[in-house]
């Protein structure tokens, strides 16, 4: 009986740090995907119209 109580005591501060383990490692990739799309969209071709008079506005639309 004493020998079970003593190892329940060591197992919530386990739990805690595989928890906290984990939780490190999920942000760890979240932070990584991140700066990942940030570094792709910095990369990429803002892009100019060849002729502004030739594009048109939205609301107006093309007409007959």
């Amino acid at each position: 009986m004493v020998r079970r109580l003593e190892a329940e005591k060591g197992l919530p501060k386990m739990t805690y740090a595989i928890v906290g383990g984990l939780a490190l490692v999920a942000v760890g990739l979240v932070a990584s995907q991140l700066f990942r799309l940030k570094d792709w969209l910095d990369r990429q071709p803002i892009p100019q119209p060849s002729d502004p008079d030739e594009t048109e506005s939205p609301d107006t639309g093309s007409q007959p």
